[in-house]
């Protein structure tokens, strides 16, 4: 699964292994966060879509995710 967040300029991942974020660097992809279940609150590691990206009333950013084990929402 991917999603390209326009308000940090960053490419969202989503594979088996859990949810990662890409930004360029060096004329190349580089991985700025990865997320998983030892490590944040996704509900699986695998990633069966990035289902939207919003923003909220104080400027937080929302990654609607959907795992195996139900939609996980990542805020930063």
């Amino acid at each position: 699964a991917l999603a390209w967040d326009d308000n940090a300029s960053s490419l969202w991942g989503g594979t088996d292994l859990g949810l990662f974020c890409l930004v360029s660097q060096d004329k190349s992809w580089k991985i700025a966060n990865e997320f998983n279940v030892h490590n944040s609150g996704l509900g699986a590691n695998r990633v069966n879509a990035i289902i939207a990206i919003s923003t909220g009333g104080s400027g937080e950013t929302n990654l609607w995710v959907g795992t195996p084990c139900g939609l996980s929402c990542y805020s930063h």
